[in-house]
């Protein structure tokens, strides 16, 4: 009898054991799931930044003049002789004086139309957003768009071209689709310039530079386009920047406008045009003040004031502008 008793309460012992193992296993196994979740959420914008930061640190050690020949064949083919050594440098993108349009592609009455254009640009932000998530290419706001998005989160209804930033590492994802068409309906033409590793001609004033804008996202319905263009922290092809002293964490694209590392990063995911998962740069004011200066508090420009209830720039029915963007 005491035998089974024994029996009894070692079986007994063992399944509560077993029965605790199992709970704590499931509550283990819960917390982790939940964990994991929270993680993703919070670290999808720092896994996107880590990629483009690894490259700004990585950068510095890379030597840009003995690239590998097998790896630029493509963009720089239509430039190079037989033995594919780089002949003369030329303007890539020969842009009208007239017009921010790509003259293959040019429909002056959209471009005219300052509503139509608008919503094109809209359309080309879309379609590249949706191209840079399917191939997960990194870029961010910049310039006047940056400036657009404080104000209303859109692109200017007077404005004419769309412009993004990007690092080195990110544009040779482009690579492969270079001269491609792309988006809906393969509207949208993606075209490098070959010159986008090159470096800057010292002898030359910024102004003078023939090759700034490093690749373009183009709509062959109308030849409006989005610009992009990459920043790098290779200070030593600034030797002509009004600086004396540059210290490595400032990086620069080939306008040339200079950022101190913390402007970038961490990158913010934010909305641009409607529409969510867009990044923009962290300290985007200080950018912004450098930038563009009493600019940036005018709320009248190109005959559009804006309104701060609606949250829109409202047309002005007469002539009162106050500068220019």
């Amino acid at each position: 009898m005491r035998t089974v008793n024994l029996l009894k309460r070692i079986t007994f012992s063992l399944l509560s054991t077993l029965i605790l193992a199992l709970i704590w296993h499931e509550l283990f196994n819960a917390e982790r799931a939940i964990k994991t979740i929270i993680e993703d959420e919070l670290t999808h914008v720092p896994k996107a930044n880590q990629v483009v930061e690894n490259d700004f640190k990585q950068i510095s050690q890379r030597n840009y003049k003995d690239t590998s020949e097998e790896k630029f064949i493509k963009p720089i083919d239509l430039i190079t002789n037989l033995n594919y050594q780089i002949l003369e440098e030329f303007k890539y993108f020969n842009d009208s004086d007239e017009f921010q349009l790509d003259l293959r592609f040019a429909d002056l009455n959209v471009y005219r139309d300052y509503k139509k254009r608008s919503e094109t640009l809209m359309e080309i932000s879309k379609n590249y957003f949706e191209f840079s998530k399917k191939i997960d290419f990194i870029s961010w706001l910049a310039h006047k768009n940056l400036l657009s998005w404080h104000f209303n989160k859109k692109v200017f209804p007077w404005e004419e071209k769309l412009n993004f930033q990007t690092s080195f590492k990110e544009i040779e994802k482009l690579l492969p689709y270079n001269q491609t068409k792309v988006g809906k309906n393969g509207r949208y033409l993606l075209d490098l310039n070959p010159y986008y590793n090159k470096k800057y001609e010292e002898s030359k004033k910024p102004k003078d530079r023939l090759n700034k804008v490093d690749g373009r996202f183009i709509d062959t319905y109308t030849g409006l386009f989005l610009d992009l263009s990459v920043v790098t922290n290779l200070k030593n092809e600034f030797k002509d920047f009004e600086l004396e002293d540059i210290p490595d964490f400032v990086t620069f694209c080939k306008t040339p406008h200079y950022y101190t590392y913390d402007d970038i990063f961490p990158l913010i995911n934010t909305t641009f045009n409607g529409i969510e998962g867009f990044y923009r740069p962290h300290y985007y004011m200080d950018i912004l003040k450098k930038e563009f200066g009493p600019n940036l508090i005018d709320k009248v420009h190109n005959n559009f004031k804006f309104d701060d209830g609606k949250m829109e720039w409202i047309e002005l029915k007469i002539d009162d502008v106050n500068g220019e963007l």
